[in-house]
């Protein structure tokens, strides 16, 4: 990189600027902040979880439905684990539609209820 050639921020769709480079660390990859965060959710965007759950050639393409239709060892262990996980994660869940910005609470409030609804499916089939 040329000392005085003036570098554009990275982020997607930005394009600004950068400050000049102080000459100490590393030098400066977006303009702020927001673009800093926007570049890495554009990374972050393409995340895909594990593939399927594979247990002594048995699978399912979601560890609940797994430990749902018993496929996994030690499924009673496993079940009531995960119930207990999911318990908790409705807690927190609940609890953060409550106390998060609202830009952000309504989701923990779809997710929990969503969630309260499977769990109770689950305990009436």
């Amino acid at each position: 990189m040329a000392g005085n050639q003036i570098q554009k921020c990275k982020a997607p769709g930005c394009g600004k600027d950068l400050p000049p480079y102080a000459g100490v660390g590393r030098r400066p990859e977006y303009c702020d902040e927001t673009c800093r965060m926007r570049a890495w959710r554009s990374r972050h965007a393409d995340y895909e979880p594990a593939g399927p759950v594979s247990v002594s050639g048995l699978s399912a393409e979601d560890p609940v439905e797994a430990i749902a239709i018993g496929k996994l060892a030690g499924t009673d262990e496993q079940a009531a684990r995960a119930l207990m996980d999911a318990q908790n994660l409705l807690s927190v869940l609940r609890r953060l539609s409550r106390t998060a910005r609202p830009s952000l609470a309504w989701r923990f409030r779809k997710m929990a209820d969503n969630l309260a609804a499977e769990l109770e499916e689950l305990w009436h089939a």
